[in-house]
């Protein structure tokens, strides 16, 4: 309660008031770090696929892994088929990793291993509002591997304040922009992704362990693809006005 009605003084717009709230649930459920996203399920693979977001509480590096690991295809995520399901079904819902995958099958997964525990993240808690289409916007709240998991009172507590507070899933990623992503190979979105947060061609290439040259072939094709000529001007189709949210709704 107190957070929610803190959040009338809170300076800013939307945006602010976004990080602040989301900042504040994570405290509240001791999260390390959470992640904002607005996505779609791919109608071929069934995966989530995410375009464009925001985070707080996790470095660069376990960002990108979270990037990766939805648009791995060579070992899926094991969360996919369980999130997608949930999707379809139209429903606002909120549910802890274990509820949807067990112990022994997320420890099993190359795909966990490679993105998640390499990158000291494990236990997540999400929250989504699906879309029409098949579309979705979510967040996911994260724990580090040495961490205990997520409570049930912790799930309620996330699921009392977005039925409170539905605009913190309002897109912020334009809907044309949403669009022409979507029509992005996995490895495209991924660079996208990191690209529209404002990280420069190397440190793409750093994070996601490929060469300059390889993530300036990217960049190139991304240009293309939204007709624009400049890193700045990729940005701002992708975040262009999408709307003040119904902040009552």
């Amino acid at each position: 309660t107190r957070l929610l009605s803190d959040l009338i003084v809170v300076e800013g717009g939307f945006e602010q008031k976004r990080r602040w709230l989301l900042g504040g649930l994570a405290t509240l459920i001791e999260a390390d770090g959470w992640m904002w996203t607005a996505g779609q399920v791919d109608a071929d693979s069934g995966a989530p696929m995410s375009v464009g977001g925001l985070h707080g509480g996790m470095t660069d590096a376990q960002v990108a892994a979270m990037l990766e690991a939805t648009s791995e295809t060579a070992y899926p995520n094991p969360l996919d088929e369980h999130l997608s399901a949930l999707v379809a079904h139209g429903s606002p819902f909120v549910r802890r990793r274990q509820d949807l995958v067990d112990d022994e099958t997320w420890y099993a997964s190359e795909n966990v291993q490679r993105y998640y525990l390499a990158h000291d993240v494990d236990h997540g808690l999400f929250a989504i509002k699906p879309r029409e289409a098949g579309g979705f916007f979510g967040t996911g709240f994260f724990r580090g591997v040495d961490r205990p998991a997520f409570s049930h009172q912790h799930a309620e507590l996330v699921a009392m304040v977005m039925a409170q507070a539905p605009w913190a899933q309002h897109a912020t990623v334009h809907p044309d922009a949403r669009a022409a992503a979507l029509e992005l190979s996995p490895r495209l979105r991924v660079v996208l992704g990191l690209l529209v947060k404002g990280h420069s061609c190397d440190e793409v290439a750093e994070l996601l362990t490929l060469s300059p040259h390889t993530i300036k072939g990217y960049m190139k094709q991304l240009y293309r693809h939204f007709d624009v000529s400049s890193q700045l001007q990729l940005i701002r189709t992708i975040n262009s006005d999408a709307g003040e949210p119904d902040w009552s709704a």
